[in-house]
């Protein structure tokens, strides 16, 4: 073989081993920045076929009955479920919460120049999302297209502690039926829910909790889309919502167990 022919073998052996470590770095590279569940650091409290209990701290919040926000106790149960149909499975979540706090109002009175800002009180709810792209799975076309199924078994059924009443002063007094105005913390609630996916996806995520949502820690962002009509059904990343915590841990704001679906 002539120098010239072993220069230009060399070159081109060179050059399919860098263009093969290239594309291997850039798969890696993509990999890893498309596992956007990674940087979640979800807590995996969930299992298959078992049934654990949880309790977690919880936040309520009205600026004109509250001097302050309370904080609470929510205990919730979650009895999970798997079962194999072809080449799917079949996961079964039954889930009941028990609120242990019934803050009472500490001002009972709305002043004329005062106004009632809305009880912001935990919010029980369940989460079916992509671990790829933190995209919703709850009937999106990313869900069709990943094959993974959210159906209801059994709607939410809600109780309420008793009644708290409070009244309008001054000229609101006669614009407002007494009988109307009162308020009822939580007392507790049961769902129920399956999902369903091929056995080769790895990409479902289930988040199982409530929300406590304190004033002025949304997105406002997200929130102005969707009200001026821009946003869509799916668009919105998991834990860029109000919704959602942000990840940072000092506001307590959402409180939540997860499981991937492998």
């Amino acid at each position: 073989m002539s120098k010239s022919i072993k220069t230009r073998a060399f070159t081109l052996a060179f050059a399919v081993v860098m263009a093969l470590s290239l594309a291997s770095f850039s798969t890696a590279s993509t990999a890893k920045a498309a596992d956007y569940g990674k940087k979640l650091k979800l807590n995996n409290e969930l299992k298959f076929n078992k049934t654990k209990t949880f309790t977690k701290n919880a936040l309520y919040h009205e600026d004109t009955f509250f001097a302050k926000t309370v904080k609470g106790k929510v205990a919730y149960t979650v009895k999970c479920k798997r079962k194999a149909s072809g080449k799917k499975y079949v996961v079964t979540y039954d889930v009941t919460y028990k609120l242990k706090s019934n803050p009472q109002l500490q001002n009972t009175t709305i002043g004329y120049d005062d106004w009632y800002w809305g009880w912001l009180t935990p919010s029980m709810c369940y989460t079916v999302f992509d671990y790829k792209t933190g995209k919703s799975l709850e009937g999106t076309a990313l869900a069709k297209k990943l094959g993974v199924k959210v159906e209801v078994k059994k709607a939410w059924n809600t109780k309420y502690y008793d009644k708290q009443y409070y009244e309008y002063s001054g000229e609101l007094a006669n614009s407002y039926d007494p009988e109307e105005q009162w308020l009822a913390n939580t007392k507790s609630a049961t769902v129920s829910f399956k999902v369903t996916y091929p056995k080769k996806c790895k990409r479902a995520t289930v988040g199982i909790g409530f929300n406590s949502m304190e004033p002025q820690v949304y997105d406002a962002k997200t929130n102005n889309d969707y009200a001026s009509g821009k946003g869509k059904w799916g668009d919105t990343t998991y834990y860029k919502t109000d919704w959602y915590e942000n990840g940072k841990k000092k506001t307590s704001k959402g409180q939540f167990s997860y499981m991937r679906l492998k």
